[in-house]
């Protein structure tokens, strides 16, 4: 009932994404595993995609390096990533495009790389369309191999 009559206020969608995995029964966000990890990137799919499988070994690669990983799942506006980053105050922000985002999502995502304090990283193959007007404004565009991936968001976090 909580989580039905609550998700649409703030904080928003994402809270309907922490729910499930225990943010309705703590006050810890809800993280993959690795509770012992001091760095905490927040990943999250950028608004109308729903492919997963992608980002979730990524962030287990992450997870195996030794960081705690703050997962929000498919489909979620970039407004509610960069909220929900600074809350929990996440190291940095990793969103995933499987498509080519929709030109508000693109532009939500390039305002986002230029107004957050932390690293925004931005991979996946929709990625390519946005690529040069997101590096310009702060954030890193990560390649589609995931090995080296991992090691560029482990290293500028």
């Amino acid at each position: 009932d909580h989580l039905g009559n609550n998700w649409s206020i703030k904080p928003g969608i994402a809270y309907e994404h922490f729910f499930p995995i225990g943010l309705g029964q703590n006050s810890s966000p809800p993280y993959c595993i690795n509770q012992s990890a001091q760095e905490k990137p927040l990943f999250a799919h950028a608004a109308g995609i729903q492919h997963e499988i992608g980002l979730i070994l990524f962030a287990l690669k992450l997870i195996n390096k030794g960081l705690k990983v703050i997962y929000l799942g498919p489909n979620l506006p970039t407004q509610q990533a960069q909220l929900t980053a600074e809350r929990v105050n996440a190291d940095a922000i990793v969103l995933s495009t499987f498509l080519t985002p929709s030109p508000e999502t693109q532009q939500s995502i390039i305002a986002l790389a230029a107004t957050y304090k932390r690293p925004v990283f931005l991979g996946g193959r929709g990625s390519s369309k946005i690529s040069e007007k997101f590096t310009l404004a702060g954030g890193t565009l990560l390649p589609n191999e995931l090995e080296r991936s991992t090691q560029i968001v482990a290293s500028m976090i």
